[in-house]
């Protein structure tokens, strides 16, 4: 059950992740795609290829991998060359999601690395919030982390570890500024740009108690009022 509601949750993100292959951004405003937006995709692919070449983690990944991503690069350069913004724009999205990305954690010693590390925690997830102009997806897990990713690739942002147990639940504020995790035993409120913490608000002794018991997650709402209450 737990299982499939984690991939359930991370189909769910991917699949809306994604729609900005097929749409534009939020960004964007809906208004019509130039051809400077193609081009602004197309560097930004092209500076994350050069970056895992520099960084030599593009020998830990699959070479096929990397070859599909430059596909459909090429493939957008073509459609952009031909004034065919819209599928170049889509070429070059699925080109950053297909680029393999390492974590902010990923250790040096490993030589290989086997299958896709986005949208990935150690352990099951709970709850997942986008930020509110679309471009980041907050992931809360019972491995104790709340990770921060970018959606317009896909890649890691930001892995908090404020909580010494699962996380159960997490919203950003209306104003992206600050992100509200909840675990069983507090909540705490952070900057999604730095991890630093801004407020812990802990749970009462009987709240405490009752939770060992029977676990109980925070409404989105209810994290919404604490990300948004001021001292």
């Amino acid at each position: 059950m737990i299982r499939g509601l984690t991939i359930g949750l991370l189909s769910a993100a991917m699949c809306a992740a994604l729609l900005g292959i097929v749409r534009p951004s939020a960004a964007e405003g809906g208004k019509t795609l130039t051809a400077d937006q193609v081009r602004d995709l197309q560097a930004k692919y092209l500076a994350e290829r050069t970056a895992l070449a520099k960084d030599g983690l593009i020998r830990k990944f699959s070479a096929d991998a990397v070859a599909r991503a430059d596909q459909l690069a090429q493939k957008g350069a073509a459609a952009l060359a031909a004034q065919r913004l819209l599928e170049a724009s889509q070429a070059f999205r699925e080109a950053r999601w297909t680029l393999p990305a390492a974590p902010l954690d990923f250790p040096e010693h490993i030589t290989r690395v086997f299958g896709n590390l986005r949208l990935r925690h150690g352990d099951y997830i709970h709850a997942l919030a986008y930020s509110p102009d679309g471009g980041r997806l907050a992931t809360a897990s019972t491995d104790g982390s709340v990770k921060i990713w970018d959606v317009s690739n896909g890649r890691e942002l930001r892995n908090y570890r404020g909580h010494p147990e699962a996380v159960r639940a997490v919203v950003f504020a209306p104003d992206g500024k600050t992100v509200a995790s909840a675990a069983a035993n507090d909540i705490k409120i952070w900057d999604p740009e730095t991890g630093k913490e801004v407020r812990t608000i802990a749970a009462h002794a009987a709240a405490r108690s009752t939770s060992r018991a029977w676990p109980i997650v925070p409404t989105a709402s209810c994290l919404l009022r604490a990300a948004t209450t001021r001292r």
